[in-house]
């Protein structure tokens, strides 16, 4: 999942849920509608285009 700003709620659902969770502004508003993604989360840059 990839938000501008998640709370408790919404961290705490994906760490039990095991979803990976990235919270970041800049990547949130630089995807276009309909884009694929690929998100590695141990990867320095975690989001790749398909």
């Amino acid at each position: 999942m990839i938000c501008q700003k998640a709370d408790l709620t919404v961290a705490t659902g994906c760490a039990l849920a095991n979803i990976p969770l990235i919270v970041d502004d800049k990547i949130f508003s630089s995807l276009q509608p309909g884009e694929k993604i690929s998100i590695d989360t141990e990867s320095s840059n975690p989001i790749t285009l398909l």
